[in-house]
């Protein structure tokens, strides 16, 4: 039998799609093909082709249009990729893709046999009520009207694909009713074995400031610090909390533009505006920017409180890997959060809203005793490795690719 072909298309490769990767690339019985967007980082010992957007958006497209004409180029873009392909004989049987940003768009044209199996990450939904989440920051009508022109994208998509995967239920109950036969739920799975609990752990971050397991460190991680990501809470919180705790060290990891496109009102930081607006003492907190994998590893492992704050949207994989590493977690009440944490068990949920109530239940969990904490720590390092195993969703994945059992090929029989 021939190898099978197989194509994994990330515009950030290799984004979720790093333990499927590396577990094909060591298949005899495949040919494997990695795609990725130019600022990819790739991932040891898996080639990648990467593709770049050559024409810029016109700046006469009408508002709403222009992130669709940026995903048609895209789309372009890896289109002339995938042709270079074809021509030296590559063929995909399969398709993996994260097709959020247009890649995806004309791939079905140029390999109509090929299985196409999408990751399914977001629809937008007004009725879902994500976009009122926090009347502080309301959306503009011209944001509405880009997000919902922004769904043809995504219907398109869902329409193209034979397969969809997602990794929570919350995710699949946003897309059309009638797509959800077809969309399946599983995690990629968390690195358990890297992100693991350490009692003798310290870190150096980027200021100079050395901190060790043990001492009173509140962390926060987001991608982006904007109010999807709950900065506002938490930084609201930290200014009550700082007054009753007089010696915990906040940890903010996390990059400055905002990643759902919403700018500071007065500011070009959100960090900015709210550390105008509240009295905290600067000397307590770390804004360390973003960091690499190692430095966050370590920041989550010194860590005596994480606290988790989101709208309801993506799930965080930063809140896994500081629940895998045994922290303390205290996240908001929203959905897909409450999939993984089970509140009093393996977390403490509080409403996303208010600050204050934050600050309280921070302070209590500051000021408990480690051995009273720990049950709750070791549950939420269990309910990673039990929800987010790495062997399983790599499993899934192979049998929703239908690449589930190694055949013996011609050239090693």
């Amino acid at each position: 039998m021939k190898k099978r072909k197989v194509l994994i298309v990330h515009p950030h490769f290799p984004g979720q799609f790093r333990h499927i990767a590396a577990v094909l690339a060591g298949r005899p019985d495949v040919e494997l093909k990695c795609c990725g967007g130019s600022m990819s980082q790739g991932l040891r010992g898996v080639p990648v082709e990467r593709f770049a957007v050559q024409q810029p958006v016109v700046r006469s497209t009408q508002p709403s249009l222009r992130q669709m004409e940026q995903c048609m180029q895209r789309g372009q873009a890896l289109a002339r990729e995938l042709r270079q392909f074809a021509a030296r004989g590559f063929e995909p049987d399969v398709i993996l893709a994260h097709p959020g940003w247009g890649e995806m768009m004309y791939a079905r044209d140029l390999f109509p046999r090929a299985r196409l199996v999408h990751l399914c990450e977001w629809y937008h939904s007004s009725l879902a009520g994500e976009d009122e989440f926090v009347p502080e920051f309301p959306l503009d009508t011209e944001t509405r009207l880009r997000a919902r022109t922004f769904n043809a994208l995504h219907a398109l998509n869902l329409e193209l694909c034979d397969l969809g995967i997602t990794p929570t239920r919350w995710q699949r109950s946003r897309h059309p009713q009638a797509y959800w036969p077809k969309i399946e739920v599983v995690h990629e799975g968390v690195d358990a074995e890297l992100y693991r609990p350490d009692a003798q752990a310290s870190c150096r971050l980027p200021d100079g400031t050395i901190l060790h397991a043990g001492e009173p460190v509140i962390t926060f991680v987001a991608r982006a610090l904007e109010p999807a990501r709950g900065i506002h809470v938490f930084l609201r919180a930290l200014e009550h909390l700082q007054k009753r705790h007089k010696s915990c060290q906040a940890v903010i990891v996390g990059g400055e533009p905002s990643a759902s496109g919403r700018p500071a009102s007065e500011a070009t930081r959100w960090r900015d505006q709210l550390m105008r607006e509240l009295s905290i003492d600067r000397s307590r907190i770390h804004f360390t920017g973003w960091l690499g994998n190692e430095n966050c590893r370590r920041v989550l492992q010194v860590s005596a409180l994480h606290v988790h704050l989101s709208y309801p949207f993506l799930p965080s994989q930063s809140m896994l890997e500081a629940m895998a590493s045994g922290c303390l977690l205290l996240a908001s009440d929203t959905p897909p959060v409450r999939e993984y944490v089970d509140d009093g068990v393996s977390g403490m949920l509080v409403d996303f809203h208010h600050p204050l109530a934050l600050a309280e239940r921070a302070l209590e969990a500051l000021c408990s005793a480690l051995d009273d904490t720990e049950a709750m720590r070791a549950a939420a390092r269990r309910a990673v490795q039990q929800r987010c195993n790495i062997e399983t969703g790599v499993q899934r994945y192979l049998e929703l690719m239908g690449l589930e059992r190694e055949v013996v090929c011609e050239a090693a029989a």
